[in-house]
């Protein structure tokens, strides 16, 4: 079995399971791309840090983008953020920060990190559609990835 093509091309770590079903809905409307969600932080850190270099690898070859909420179960999207950009195989994968939080304290922690953006969660479906077709577009479509 090729471990690359069991690895997803985005992830989204998301708890709200309303957001995250939205989020799959948008993005299958518009690319055929594998999308995984995880559902709060330490599970996170466990799927893009097993202590399998190759497993590790496979994972970030394939990976187009990352969509990471902040207010997450377990541990926190700024702690998962810090763990991921850390690793050298990581380290230039794009991460959007998705997240109610209009704090300056969380966008300003965020780009700190290693953020590659920071959008808010719009509270219309149509607002939220529109600033993940955006985003979307741009990390899939228009960014060149520099690769590890």
């Amino acid at each position: 079995m090729n471990l690359d093509s069991m690895t997803p091309e985005i992830v989204l770590v998301e708890d709200n399971p309303t957001d995250a079903a939205i989020f799959r809905r948008i993005l299958t409307k518009q690319y055929s791309c594998s999308i995984k969600v995880i559902e709060d932080g330490e599970a996170a850190v466990n799927f893009f840090l097993p202590k399998c270099n190759k497993t590790r690898r496979a994972i970030a070859s394939n990976l187009k983008c990352i969509f990471l909420d902040l207010k997450l179960p377990k541990l926190n999207g700024h702690e998962v953020l810090k763990q991921i950009k850390k690793d050298d195989y990581f380290k230039k994968t794009p991460i959007i920060i998705l997240s109610s939080s209009k704090e300056e304290m969380d966008i300003s922690l965020a780009y700190d990190t290693g953020a590659n953006s920071y959008i808010h969660k719009p509270m219309t479906y149509e607002d939220f559609q529109h600033a993940i077709t955006n985003a979307t577009h741009y990390w899939l479509n228009l960014n060149e990835i520099n690769g590890f």
